[in-house]
């Protein structure tokens, strides 16, 4: 069953980076050749030096450098952080609307259903990524089941009255938006209506499993966990519904 915990994100600096919408990529396994080279060439900081990057050891020093530097800075409070892609299909204007957390992989409560076969050599990257930046560099996309939409009826209710961090198209049109979700009574409502429920991965399940197995090698190494935000949880966005505009 899912406990969603609040963290303390890195993000990047839109004063450092001007517009953020040319820093972001696509997932790691979205991106062609074509695209890798066009973001490399839009901006020296864009995260496809980190996520598509064959060589783990640069893509961690990227990371590191962009930190020191202040490119990349960490939000002072804990926050489960609001997303929403707004975006056309067969010409009706949709809304995606859900939030990122950390779920624990050693809740013993934790169920997570996959439907997709985990493929060794995806594994391997993925897992020589998080060896090098020991970060969570992208999302485990997961669904869950809230027939009466209370935690849809939470989000939009914050969104609607709160400026976002963030707000961009990307290169396909879609309108993102990100939010910081610290009110503390939202939080752990939102958590309460969660308990429970099981998690179903969409997409992302090299990604997951790849957190379980650096999670195993991390306690073989007797490593201990320094904040809430370590390699026993994983980043998962999960989205509440399809919402459909009205005129």
């Amino acid at each position: 069953m899912a406990t969603v915990y609040p963290f303390k994100g890195y993000r990047y600096d839109s004063n450092r980076v001007g517009q953020v919408r040319d820093v972001v990529t696509q997932p790691y396994d979205k991106i062609p050749d074509s695209l890798r080279e066009e973001n490399l060439q839009r901006h020296p900081n864009n995260f496809v030096r980190v996520i598509k990057n064959p060589n783990y050891e640069e893509a961690a020093g990227f990371m590191a450098e962009w930190i020191d530097s202040g490119v990349l800075v960490r939000d002072s409070e804990q926050a489960l952080y609001v997303y929403e892609q707004v975006f056309s299909f067969e010409d009706e204007e949709l809304s995606r609307l859900g939030f990122i957390g950390l779920v624990s992989l050693e809740d013993e409560d934790l169920v997570v259903r996959g439907h997709e076969r985990v493929l060794d050599r995806p594994l391997e990257d993925r897992l020589n990524l998080i060896r090098h930046t020991h970060a969570n560099e992208g999302l485990v996309f997961t669904l869950y089941s809230d027939t009466e939409l209370k935690v849809d009826a939470l989000l939009r209710e914050y969104s609607e009255r709160s400026d976002p961090v963030y707000e961009f198209e990307d290169d396909f049109g879609v309108l993102n938006r990100l939010w910081m979700l610290d009110a503390a009574d939202h939080t752990e409502a939102i958590r309460e209506i969660l308990k429970g429920k099981a998690l179903y991965i969409a997409d992302g399940h090299h990604r997951f499993r790849t957190s379980e197995v650096f999670h195993e090698e991390c306690q073989k190494k007797g490593w201990r966990c320094a904040t809430p935000e370590s390699f026993d949880k994983r980043l998962v966005p999960l989205p509440e519904v399809y919402y459909r505009f009205t005129p």
